[in-house]
C-alpha cells in the first residue's frame, strides 16, 4: 500500500464480525462467522478498529491514534502493518465489486465443502443429531455439583491413589498376568466397544455440562464417528465469549475431567475384583479412559482437548493456523531474506513455527498408526477394500494439504523484491543431501530378541503313571552317578501288585494240587495246560507292574545336576487366585504332591554345554539363518557380553509363552479360557549354540537374555519400504 493510496483510503471494519474481551489478558478476540475463525486483538488495535468505520482516512485515523495515545510513537508503518494484518483475513468491507469477488474466492479456496472436507478425512465424519439445550437444563444441578473445586480436587488425590495401586499390581505380576483380555476374544470384544462408547459418550456429556455450569449455549449434539467407532460430540464453540481463560478452560477439559472419575471408579472395581467380565469391563475402562485420553484428547498436537485447552491459557486464537504461518514465515524469510514481521501472531514466532512442526511430525505419525491399525483389523475380517479405500483418502488428504502449504509458500516467496540466489543453491543442496541420506546411506540394522538360557545335555523326567512325589533330590547341586533323583509312589500300582501276587501265589498252589491229583486220577491233568498258561500270563502282567513301579524311580546316570521343571501343581479348589503362589513339585516344601501321568517334573544335565531359546517375531524370522552369529547379554549379568551361532529354526510358531517371559515388556502374551499364556502375534523358536570361555560367568538355566544380531545395512528408503510390505499386507 502506497502513502497515496493510504492517505486516499478510508477503511471500513465488517460489520458481521462478533467481538469479546477477555479482561484476565487485556486482549479482544474477533469472530468471523464466515471463516469460523477468531482473531486476537491487543486494547491499542481494538481502539484503532473502532475507528475504521469508513468516514476516517487513513491519515485521520494516525492523527486520532495519536492524539488518544500520546505517550506511545504510533505512526503510518504501525496502522498500515494493522491494516495489512485485517486485509490479509478477510476483516475488512470490501471497496468495489471486484474486491468481493476476490475475497469470496479466496474463502471457497480456503473453505471446501463439507462433503470434500468428509472424504479427505474420513476418521472423524460428524453427523447433527439436534440441539441438547433442554436436556442440558434438565442436568443443571449434576453440573454445578460436578464442577465444585473441592469435589474435583478429591477426584485428584483418590485418582491419584488408585493409579498408583494399579501400578504396583502391574509391576508386581506384569501386564499380562494383571489383565486377562482373552475374555475380549469372539463375542466378548462387545465389551470393550460398549465400554468405549460410553467413556466417550459421558467425555461430550461433561462439555455440554461445562457450558450449563458457565451459562454458555451448547448449540448441537452429534454423533462423531472417530476412527469409524460411534460416539457423541457437542459443539462447544460458543465459550470463546466468557471472558475468563480459566471458565474456558475447565470447559475444554471437562470431558478429560469427567474420564478421569470414569478411570478412577474404574479402577477401585478392577482392584476388588477378580477374574470375569466386571474385571475386563473395569481393565478397558481404565485404558480408554487414562491411556486413551492422554494420547488423544488431552495432547496439544491433536485438534481435541488438549489444544483448545492450550490455546485458551496460552492466548492464542487459531494457534494451528498461526503456528502454519509461523513456519511458512521463518522458512519464506530464510528463503527470500525478507524480514519477519511480527505484527500478526500473539506468541514468538519461534515458538509458534516450533510447535507446528513438532505438531507436523505428530499428526503424520499418529496418520501411520491409525493405517497400519486399520489393515491389522480390517484386513483379516474380510475387509480390505474399506482398508484401502481409507488409506488412499487419508493419504489424498495428506498430500493435498503439503501441497497447499507448498504453493503458499512459493507465493510468498515469490512476493520477495529481490531473490536471493545464495540461499536457494544453500537450500537445493540441503534437499539433495536429504534425498541422499535417504535413497542411497546404508545404515547399521540389528534385531534384538528375547531368551532363556538352557543346557544342551539336559535329560527330561518324566512320571509314567499318575503318581505321589515322595522324594526329591537337592536341586542344582552335584550328584554322583547313581544318586537317587526323584521316587514316586503310586498306591494303586503297589495295591494292583499285592493283589496280583496274592492271585499267582493261589494260582501256583492249585497247579501243584493238580500234579499230585494228576498221579492218581489221570483224567484231571487236562486242566493243568490251561492253569499253566493262565499263570504265565499272570507273571507276565507282573513284571509289566514291576517294570511300571521301577520307572517310578530315577537314578542319576552319571554326575550331574537336577533342575526344575516347568510344570506347576494345581491349586486346590479352596486356594486363592492369584498364580504367583503356585510352585514346582521339586519344591522340598510340596513333597507329596501328585504329578499326572506325563508331566514333565525335572531335568537331569551336567550343566556344561550351554544354548539360548530365542522367541523371535515372524517379522523377523525371516532374517535369520543358521549359521548367524549373535550377540548375547544377559539380564544378571548386564556388564558380560557373550556371543554364539543358530543352530536350529524352528518351522512352526510356538504353542505357548515360556513362562519366564511371561509378562516380559517385549514379548505381549495373553492368556486363554485354559490359563495357558500365547504370544499375541506368531512367534518362533530359535536355538543358539552359546560360545562361553572358563573365565566367563555361566548363566543358569532360566536366565532371561537379549541376543543381537547385526544383519545387512539398508537405507532408510529400504527399510520404509520393508515396513509397509510387513504390515500393509496385500489382500488375500
Amino acid at each position: 500500500m502506497s502513502s497515496a493510496s493510504a492517505r486516499e483510503f478510508s477503511p471500513r471494519l465488517r460489520a458481521d464480525l462478533e467481538w469479546s474481551h477477555h479482561g484476565d489478558q487485556a486482549r479482544w478476540i474477533a469472530h468471523d462467522p464466515v471463516a469460523m475463525q477468531f482473531f486476537s486483538f491487543s486494547e491499542l488495535e481494538r481502539s484503532a478498529t473502532r475507528l475504521m468505520m469508513g468516514r476516517l482516512s487513513f491519515s485521520e485515523i494516525v492523527a486520532q491514534l495519536r492524539q488518544s495515545y500520546p505517550a506511545l510513537a504510533i505512526d503510518a508503518t504501525w496502522v498500515s502493518s494493522l491494516l495489512s494484518r485485517l486485509q490479509m483475513h478477510h476483516l475488512l468491507q470490501p471497496r468495489t465489486r471486484a474486491d468481493t469477488l476476490r475475497i469470496a474466492q479466496a474463502q471457497a479456496r480456503r473453505q471446501m465443502p463439507g462433503w470434500v472436507q468428509q472424504l479427505l478425512s474420513p476418521i472423524a465424519i460428524r453427523v447433527p443429531l439436534f440441539n441438547p439445550t433442554p436436556l442440558l437444563n434438565v442436568l443443571s444441578p449434576l453440573a454445578h455439583v460436578l464442577f465444585q473445586p473441592l469435589l474435583l480436587l478429591a477426584w485428584l488425590v483418590v485418582g491419584c491413589v488408585l493409579g498408583l495401586c494399579v501400578l504396583r499390581e502391574v509391576l508386581t505380576t506384569g501386564l499380562a498376568a494383571s489383565i486377562n483380555w482373552s475374555i475380549l476374544r469372539g463375542d466378548g470384544w462387545w465389551l470393550l466397544l460398549v465400554s468405549y462408547l460410553v467413556a466417550k459418550s459421558l467425555h461430550e456429556l461433561g462439555h455440554g455440562l461445562a457450558c450449563v455450569r458457565y451459562r454458555v449455549q451448547c448449540r448441537e449434539l452429534g454423533i462423531l464417528f472417530l476412527c469409524l467407532a460411534p460416539c457423541l460430540y457437542c459443539d462447544t464453540s460458543d465459550s470463546w465469549k466468557l471472558p475468563s481463560k480459566w471458565q474456558r478452560a475447565t470447559i475444554a477439559g471437562a470431558g478429560m475431567i469427567v474420564e478421569w472419575i470414569l478411570a478412577t471408579m474404574a479402577a477401585g472395581v478392577w482392584l476388588i475384583t477378580q477374574d470375569g467380565s466386571l474385571h475386563s469391563v473395569a481393565a478397558s475402562m481404565m485404558v480408554v479412559c487414562s491411556v486413551g485420553t492422554l494420547l488423544v484428547n488431552s495432547n496439544p498436537f491433536l485438534k481435541y482437548d488438549g489444544y483448545y485447552l492450550l490455546s485458551d491459557l496460552w492466548g492464542v486464537p487459531n494457534l494451528s493456523e498461526q503456528g502454519s504461518d509461523a513456519l511458512r514465515a521463518l522458512a519464506a524469510s530464510a528463503l527470500s531474506g525478507r524480514p519477519l514481521e511480527r505484527w500478526h501472531t500473539d506468541a514468538p514466532i519461534a515458538l509458534l513455527a516450533t510447535y507446528a512442526l513438532v505438531a507436523t511430525v505428530y499428526r503424520t505419525f499418529i496418520l501411520g498408526a491409525i493405517l497400519w491399525i486399520s489393515w491389522k483389523v480390517l484386513v483379516p475380517l474380510g475387509l480390505g477394500l474399506i482398508a484401502v479405500l481409507l488409506t488412499a483418502s487419508l493419504l489424498f488428504g495428506l498430500l493435498l494439504g503439503y501441497a497447499r502449504s507448498m504453493r503458499r509458500l512459493w507465493r510468498e516467496v515469490l512476493l520477495a523484491e529481490s531473490i536471493r540466489v545464495g540461499r536457494w543453491i544453500v537450500f537445493f543442496t540441503l534437499c539433495l543431501l536429504a534425498a541422499a541420506l535417504v535413497f542411497t546411506v546404508p545404515l547399521p540394522h540389528v534385531v534384538r530378541v528375547r531368551g532363556v538360557s538352557d543346557y544342551q545335555d539336559k535329560q527330561p523326567l518324566f512320571v509314567n503313571q499318575t503318581a505321589e512325589l515322595i522324594y526329591a533330590a537337592p536341586v542344582n547341586r552335584r550328584l554322583p552317578a547313581g544318586e537317587l533323583l526323584l521316587e514316586f509312589a503310586a498306591p494303586e500300582s503297589q495295591y494292583e501288585l499285592l493283589e496280583l501276587r496274592g492271585q499267582i501265589a493261589t494260582l501256583e498252589q492249585t497247579l501243584q494240587q493238580l500234579r499230585l491229583r494228576s498221579t492218581l486220577d489221570p483224567s484231571s491233568a487236562y486242566l493243568i495246560p490251561t492253569k499253566t498258561e493262565e499263570l504265565q500270563q499272570l507273571h507276565a502282567r507282573e513284571r509289566v507292574l514291576l517294570r511300571e513301579i521301577a520307572s517310578l524311580t530315577h537314578t542319576a546316570p552319571h554326575d550331574g545336576y537336577l533342575l526344575a521343571g516347568t510344570h506347576v501343581v494345581r491349586p486346590s479348589l479352596t486356594a486363592p487366585r492369584d498364580a504367583r503362589f503356585r510352585h514346582n513339585p521339586l519344591d522340598p516344601n510340596l513333597i507329596g504332591s501328585t504329578c499326572d501321568r506325563g508331566t514333565l517334573v525335572g531335568w537331569f544335565s551336567r550343566r556344561e554345554h550351554r544354548i539360548l531359546t530365542l522367541i523371535v517375531p515372524e517379522q523377523e524370522i525371516k532374517r535369520l539363518v543358521v549359521g548367524m552369529t549373535a550377540t548375547i547379554g544377559w539380564d544378571a549379568n548386564i556388564a558380560h557380553l557373550g556371543r554364539g551361532k543358530v543352530v536350529r529354526i524352528a518351522p512352526e510358531p510356538i504353542l505357548e509363552t515360556p513362562p519366564e517371559l511371561v509378562g516380559d515388556a517385549t514379548l505381549l502374551s495373553e492368556r486363554n479360557a485354559q490359563g495357558v499364556f500365547l504370544p499375541s502375534k506368531p512367534h518362533y523358536e530359535v536355538t543358539v549354540d552359546v560360545e562361553l570361555n572358563s573365565s566367563d560367568l555361566l548363566p543358569l538355566r532360566g536366565s532371561l537374555a537379549t541376543a543381537q544380531f547385526a544383519l545387512p545395512a539398508q537405507t532408510i528408503w529400504q527399510r520404509l519400504v520393508e515396513a509397509v510390505r510387513n504390515n500393509l499386507k496385500p489382500l488375500s
